[in-house]
């Protein structure tokens, strides 16, 4: 009978510490998931902020396009406002020399046409 109660003992012993080996293996498992959560966490917030800045950079960019293609624009109009007034300077310059006789009527209208293909052509390539 005592050797029996003995055996008891040390196998309520051996699982009493089996248990507790159980437990401390569960508690440490508890605290690594908790470590990568708070991991998780941070990267979450980390992507969150980097997103954000994204969006921003985007917006600076979309901000600079708009400005570039108004600055385009504006160069486009300027340009086409000294074509128009070197045009009328030349067509008036060519009426002078028509009306000195230095040229003929054909040679000025034929400069005029030509200043006219000229001026399509820059147009069509803006």
């Amino acid at each position: 009978k005592e050797d029996n109660k003995n055996m008891r003992d040390h196998l309520q012993i051996s699982n009493i510490t089996a248990n507790e080996n159980h437990i401390k293996a569960i508690e440490k498992l508890c605290t690594e998931k908790n470590e990568a959560l708070d991991w998780i966490e941070e990267l979450m917030v980390e992507n969150g902020e980097l997103h954000e800045k994204l969006i921003e950079a985007n917006d600076r960019m979309e901000e600079e396009r708009t400005l570039m293609r108004h600055d385009v624009e504006q160069l486009q109009i300027r340009f086409h406002d000294r074509l128009h007034q070197q045009t009328n300077a030349l067509r008036i310059k060519l009426g002078t020399l028509l009306h000195q006789s230095k040229i003929t009527k054909e040679e000025a209208e034929d400069t005029i046409d030509f200043l006219n293909q000229e001026k399509t052509l820059v147009n069509e390539e803006n």
